[in-house]
């Protein structure tokens, strides 16, 4: 984070600790992985493309209780595959 006051800069340096192992991490990324197959298998049964609004309302509750996702990685996942699939 840089700041300027009066012409000079300030640099400030944050040190953060990260709670997440990388197992952590590579798990929620392998459930994240999941959701957006379940997800593309929900638009492909469906024969056409859907909003992502439409496909979230046909995926979250399966995302968040069954690969147990976070809200708002639940949410992503419906417009990520929505955008794929409307961009193909």
């Amino acid at each position: 984070m840089c700041e300027t006051k009066n012409n000079m800069n300030l640099t400030k340096t944050v040190v953060l600790k990260l709670k997440e192992t990388d197992d952590s991490i590579q798990e929620t990324m392998e459930r994240y992985t999941e959701g957006m197959n379940f997800a593309s298998k929900v638009v492909y049964e469906n024969g056409e493309p859907l909003s992502a609004n439409r496909l979230q309302k046909l995926t979250y509750k399966h995302l968040r209780e069954n690969l147990d996702l976070p809200s708002q990685m639940s949410c992503n996942v419906a417009r990520q595959v929505s955008g794929t699939y409307k961009a193909l």
